[in-house]
């Protein structure tokens, strides 16, 4: 869109320098995020021996698996829910 305002060098070259520091600050943050959930889905070892960086490898579920089926990860999201529900209630507020 143009606004009649000319852009001087100095306004293209510090876009240019804060946009790539800025994709590579998103990369840097994202990519690892990024990681754990392929990893969660891949072989561990795929995973152990770095054969995963893009996508996932040899598909397992084996992990989500051990997850639903482990009873006191399930007990303590509900402690959770209930206590972000039903929350203590004597804290009284400062006076």
């Amino acid at each position: 869109m143009k606004t009649g305002v000319r852009r001087s060098k100095a306004d293209v070259v510090y876009d240019t320098v804060n946009i790539t520091f800025l994709t590579l600050l998103l990369i840097m943050v994202l990519y690892p995020l990024y990681f754990v959930v392929i990893a969660s889905f891949s072989d561990p070892s795929a995973v152990g021996t770095g054969k995963v960086i893009l996508f996932p490898k040899g598909i397992n579920l084996n992990g989500y698996d051990l997850i639903f089926k482990y009873k006191q990860l399930w007990i303590g999201y509900r402690n959770t829910v209930l206590y972000t529900i039903g929350g203590p209630r004597s804290a009284s507020p400062l006076p």
